[in-house]
């Protein structure tokens, strides 16, 4: 990810702004996408929802379908959302025998 620049400047206005940038932008360096986790080989109903454990010591903050054996979408099932630190709750539209996730 590219590295926050800041410009030394004498306006207050905007240094607070880029304050608020670069804290913003270290959050998403180690929170984001990267702070993630590959889950493979993994199986996903179509009949309920699965539980899905992703291992991040934190509440997930989405995933990426990153590979099916069968054309499907997956959706978090909201009433089984209970412990999102510990897992998810998925669905698939069609049944999937084997899939990966990248978790973040």
């Amino acid at each position: 990810m590219a590295e926050f620049i800041r410009y030394r400047v004498q306006d207050h206005t905007l240094t607070r702004i880029q304050d608020s940038i670069e804290s913003f932008a270290l959050q998403v360096q180690s929170e984001g996408i990267g702070g993630g986790r590959l889950i493979e080989d993994i199986e996903i109903s179509n009949s309920g929802s699965t539980r899905i454990y992703h291992a991040l010591e934190r509440k997930y903050l989405g995933y990426i379908l990153v590979s099916a054996d069968v054309h499907a979408t997956l959706k978090v099932v909201t009433t089984d959302n209970t412990a999102p630190e510990d897992y998810i709750p998925l669905v698939a539209s069609a049944a999937i025998t084997k899939a990966s996730l990248w978790v973040f």
